[in-house]
């Protein structure tokens, strides 16, 4: 039992919440800072009056994640992957021909085009990684069973919640702030804006702040580490799909501007309230960063920015603040006894058989998401019925009716659900091959499964093949939106069947990778970080020096084009909805390139796997030196 707190520090942690709200103002009046300041000193006043914040657990996971090796590793390999394509284009401004180079002005948006690229692909793996870090915070020590011992010692609830959290963030943000000093080169060799450099490492920091404060508050609610993150997605993702469908009231003046008219509007009115609440939108704000890398100007996202830091900071401090309130009252409710779903995996009596193939039958039907979605039958109808049945009917009626004035709009969603659909398939399969033999390394499971009579090879061999199997969800809901979407004449038709094959193609690539990260990782924690840094330097560095190249090249009358197609095949489920067909006379080449990209991918796909395989075999042989890698025991 912890011993009673003075009086003093039973209502000092309330300076807390204004102190939140004083933080977000700082972004509209500045001399608000020593408010904040002394707001939160008083918050973390103890009975010692000593301040008391972060507590023994900064320093200690710092220090665990300084002791690896890799991590220092990876460090200089994130900056030598963003200064790569900027050595490469200042080369080519430098050393090309004068009438080979392109313009300064051209060289400038090209700069801030691939820095805004290889930055968006950077802040969407920081913020995966992020969740999966934040999520695992609390929740692992809960699962572990070292929570109740931890909340018997006399700290504070806010040194265990916030020192744990803080450190999290502060050890994954040394990876992208590696890249600070070539970033800080962009001003000095093109020309771009400085203040470009601040609103992007702002928008994307505030938005961190926000994911990171819910994933920490999911972990604090979550019995176990898997079901933390769907908390987390439970209230991320309805803010997004719900922001998105009221927006679209703006073409419904009447309700845009009720309880007031478009002629006579009042002081508050429904659009103004929707408007509030989506300040924080990242979506909306990535379709304004994308004006700016085409070349707009940067008036576009700087208004907007004390408004949207502001909206995240009260969302994290506040989701921070109640995780703390809430660390032993959840404890308190639950009795600390873990529930046991996400170990013990439980389906329903009707299932398919167990077949020749076990380990694949396992991972077809036994998967932790896959059994959650068998048990809650109603939430998987509702997921159908959102997301495929209801699209697929609205894109049908747009090419039949006007929908109200809203067929544009319609259309507008169908020319890129299809892109939506398989991207998720993509990544979804990748994170289910990364999990794959991590979680049973981190369960304790992976010792009995290599103790029957199937040997490594086939082990994987069937993991890999349970993972194509899990797929097939992913198709059936490309087919059911996609159809539609190319009958209503939003997706061209000899685009589709394209898109259905770089789906499929790259979803095989994405499964022996997976398999590949998780072959020796000793938790999914650890396979994660290593999913995001090594896509990292294989896709963006290759990308980046290619659309140099092809700019520098002005390849469009050349070969090159072609070759573009073949090694950037990936891109082309960004715009080949959008693309004309080509010329009758370039159409073969068009189509051998194509061809030659699959080829070229599948290749890349079967020599991923092969080195999964032997990486596997590797960490579950017994004559190795290391030994075998068969439980969760540290890297």
């Amino acid at each position: 039992m912890n011993p009673p707190r003075p009086d003093i520090e039973r209502y000092t942690p309330l300076a807390a919440v204004p102190g939140v709200l004083a933080l977000a103002a700082l972004f509209y009046f500045w001399w608000l800072a020593p408010v904040a300041v002394g707001l939160f000193t008083l918050a973390c006043l103890s009975d010692t009056r000593k301040l008391y914040l972060f507590g023994p657990f900064l320093q200690l996971e710092l220090r665990r994640m300084t002791r690896r090796v890799r991590n220092h590793l990876w460090r200089p390999l994130i900056a030598l992957g963003a200064g790569v394509p900027l050595l490469v284009l200042y080369f080519v401004m430098t050393y090309f021909p004068a009438e080979e180079r392109p313009p300064p002005d051209k060289a400038a948006m090209i700069a801030t085009g691939g820095f805004l690229f290889v930055f968006w692909f950077i802040f969407i793996l920081t913020m995966s990684v992020l969740t999966t870090y934040m999520t695992y915070a609390v929740a692992e020590d809960r699962e572990s069973k070292r929570l109740d011992f931890i909340l018997a010692t006399d700290l504070r609830d806010r040194e265990l919640v916030i020192g744990k959290m803080f450190a999290r963030i502060l050890g994954l943000l040394a990876y992208p702030a590696s890249a600070l000093p070539v970033v800080l080169l962009l001003p000095i060799l093109f020309k771009v804006e400085p203040a470009l450099i601040f609103y992007v490492v702002g928008y994307a920091g505030m938005t961190l702040v926000s994911i990171a404060g819910l994933s920490g508050l999911g972990s604090v609610l979550a019995t176990t580490k898997k079901t933390g993150g769907n908390i987390f997605a439970m209230v991320f993702l309805p803010y997004l799909f719900l922001i998105f469908f009221a927006s679209q009231l703006r073409f419904l003046p009447n309700v845009w501007f009720f309880p007031g008219s478009p002629g006579q509007p009042s002081v508050v009115s429904v659009g103004d309230l929707i408007e509030w609440l989506s300040i924080g939108n990242p979506l909306a704000l990535g379709i304004r960063w994308v004006t700016v890398g085409l070349g707009g100007g940067l008036s576009v996202v700087a208004d907007d920015f004390p408004a949207y830091a502001a909206f995240h900071t009260v969302v994290g401090g506040f989701a921070f603040l109640y995780a703390a309130y809430m660390v032993r009252r959840a404890a308190a409710n639950r009795g600390e006894v873990v529930n046991p779903s996400d170990q013990e995996c439980k389906v329903p009596a009707k299932r398919k058989p167990v077949t020749e193939w076990p380990v694949m039958w396992k991972e077809a039907y036994c998967h932790p998401t896959v059994a959650k979605a068998r048990e809650n039958r109603r939430a998987s109808r509702l997921g159908v019925v959102v997301l495929m049945i209801l699209p697929a009917i609205l894109f049908l009626a747009a090419a039949v009716s006007d929908l109200f004035g809203y067929q544009p709009v319609i259309l507008e969603v169908a020319r890129h659900f299809p892109m939506f659909v398989a991207w998720i398939a993509i990544m979804s399969v990748g994170r289910f091959g990364l999990e794959s033999i991590a979680r049973e390394r981190e369960r304790d499971t992976l010792l009995m499964l290599v103790c029957t009579p199937l040997p490594p090879e086939e082990i994987i061999r069937q993991k890999f093949w349970g993972l194509i199997w899990l797929m097939r969800g992913s198709l059936l809901w490309q087919l059911g939106v996609g159809i539609p979407a190319v009958l209503c004449g939003a997706y061209r038709w000899w685009a589709y069947p394209c898109l259905v094959v770089l789906q499929v193609l790259l979803a095989f690539v994405m499964a022996a990778y997976g398999l590949l990260v998780s072959a020796n990782s000793p938790n999914v924690e650890t396979a994660a970080r290593r999913f995001g840094l090594r896509l990292v330097f294989t896709v963006v560095p290759v990308m980046m020096v290619s659309l140099l190249a092809y700019a520098a090249l002005n390849a469009w009358a050349s070969w090159f084009k072609y070759a573009m197609l073949t090694m950037l095949l990936p891109l082309g489920l960004l715009g080949i909805g959008n693309t004309q067909l080509a010329v009758p006379a370039e159409l073969p080449y068009w189509g051998l390139a194509f061809l030659a990209g699959v080829v070229l991918y599948a290749l890349l796909g079967w020599w991923i796997w092969r080195r999964a395989v032997r990486r596997f075999v590797r960490a579950c042989d017994p004559t190795s030196d290391t030994g075998p890698m068969l439980d969760n025991r540290a890297a």
